[in-house]
């Protein structure tokens, strides 16, 4: 409080009654108490503090002539100045006494103190800092090497993409980050070129992604084609030789890469980029004028082309699918159905078209429908004879019954297993010769299986359904 009271009373002094301050207007006793009481009536306010000029003891002069101390009293100072010790200072400018006497002006931490107008100023030394806005560190920061103050506070040395490194207060570039390139040579926007996605430096520099027939794309460093021109592909994977492949009239390659020019059931060709069919396969037909799909009819198969493009032919009972949904005879009335029953008593089992005659007679309905038999001829048809062995029937396509009693054709059987007929397995009685027909070959080894009937093969074939198959 003392140092801050003495040094407003010198300025207060300086700044209102410098002629009363003023040394050398009257005898050394006068001028020393109108500086005493100068400051004493500036510092009433402040403090009871008497500057540090001694009033009772004359200063000695330091001017000598031989250079020795000279202890004569002498109590002159300049205009402006005051008397500190045994010299005359000027307080505004003096670094040593700067506002008031002993109070020097001394740079902190690389800073430079500069008495202006009685006010100690700092002033930073060549390459020094006051970065952190705390005069009591002075210049505390070196700004030849801090990578946060590099050349000037809070110029920081962190160059993009890059590694850097603050010298001699300038930021050096010392390494790129992977994927990144300095390809201006200006170290102030660091490693400016990601070489990762740049189709103008992909990868380095100096690599271009320009292509032919293309445009090409920067990926991880390497180059690939982002599209390719119209009628262009890149049909070999290679992006050095961009979208080599002509996609309008390449078969290999019609319309796009990989796309074949091959007609599913016939020979195509492409033109203007589009597949197209030439010709088709025996059997099939472009009926729906659709290249994409080919010659997509099957007309054997197909109902609505059926032998050519729009041909819808109907159905006749004749073992063949003459509507073309591979369905054999889909039609009513081609086939008739046969009854099995069996004789409790006589233990015989009875075959018939007419499903009375089947519970007739001392016989039991066993399986209505159980077969079935076409009812007229048809090509590879024969007919199936209802036949007597002694007092039992018995059925076989021999149109003889094979020596015994003929009673009539029951029906038209065939030959082979066509229009999905299912085999019709004939077994005998060993004792009591009951012929058993089954078109289950389960059922036909469980009767063989049982010691009572005797497999003698395939009687033909016959339908399980009264249309198609």
């Amino acid at each position: 409080m003392q140092r801050l009271a003495r040094s407003f009373a010198s300025l207060l002094c300086l700044s209102t009654a410098l002629s009363a301050c003023a040394v050398g207007e009257g005898t050394p006793q006068q001028d020393a108490g109108r500086l005493d009481s100068g400051r004493d009536s500036a510092m009433d306010a402040v403090a009871n503090d008497a500057p540090s000029i001694d009033s009772t003891t004359p200063p000695v002069d330091a001017r000598t002539t031989d250079g020795a101390t000279d202890t004569g009293v002498s109590t002159s100072c300049p205009l402006g100045q005051f008397r500190c010790g045994p010299r005359c200072v000027d307080i505004r400018s003096d670094p040593m006494h700067c506002g008031e006497c002993d109070l020097p002006c001394v740079g902190v931490g690389g800073a430079v103190g500069t008495c202006v107008n009685g006010a100690c100023v700092s002033t930073c030394m060549t390459n020094r800092g006051d970065c952190d806005g705390n005069a009591a560190n002075g210049c505390e920061q070196d700004l030849t090497n801090s990578a946060a103050h590099c050349g000037a506070c809070n110029r920081r040395c962190n160059l993009p993409n890059a590694s850097s490194e603050c010298r001699t207060g300038r930021c050096a570039l010392l390494a790129c980050n992977p994927g990144f390139a300095d390809c201006n040579s200006n170290a102030a926007d660091g490693c400016e070129q990601d070489t990762r996605t740049s189709p103008e430096h992909c990868g380095a520099c100096v690599v271009s992604c320009a292509r032919p027939n293309a445009m090409g794309v920067c990926t991880a460093g390497s180059c690939s084609i982002a599209s390719c021109n119209a009628g262009f592909g890149d049909c070999d994977g290679n992006a050095a030789n961009g979208c080599e492949q002509d996609t309008n009239g390449s078969n290999a390659h019609c319309g796009r890469c990989g796309s074949a020019c091959t007609i599913a059931n016939g020979t195509g060709g492409c033109a203007g980029g589009a597949c197209r069919v030439a010709s088709c396969g025996a059997g099939f037909g472009d009926c729906d004028r659709n290249a994409a799909n080919g010659c997509e009819a099957n007309l054997a198969r197909d109902p609505a082309n059926c032998g050519s493009c729009g041909n819808r032919p109907t159905e006749s009972c004749n073992l063949a699918d003459d509507n073309c949904n591979a369905v054999c005879d889909d039609t009513a009335g081609c086939r008739t159905a046969v009854h099995r029953s069996l004789h409790p008593s006589t233990g015989e089992h009875f075959y018939t078209t007419s499903l009375s005659e089947a519970m007739c007679c001392g016989f039991m309905l066993e399986h209505a429908n159980f077969y079935y038999l076409y009812a007229a001829p048809a090509p590879g048809l024969v007919q199936f004879m209802r036949c007597i062995a002694g007092s039992k029937h018995f059925y076989t396509a021999d149109p003889a019954c094979e020596g015994t009693i003929i009673e009539g054709p029951m029906g038209y059987i065939a030959p082979s297993p066509v229009c999905g007929a299912v085999a019709l397995y004939r077994t005998v009685h060993r004792s009591n010769g009951d012929h058993f027909y089954t078109t289950s070959a389960a059922e036909r080894d469980a009767a063989v299986a049982s010691g009572s009937y005797i497999s003698e093969g395939i009687a033909g074939y016959v339908w399980t359904s009264p249309v198609g198959m």
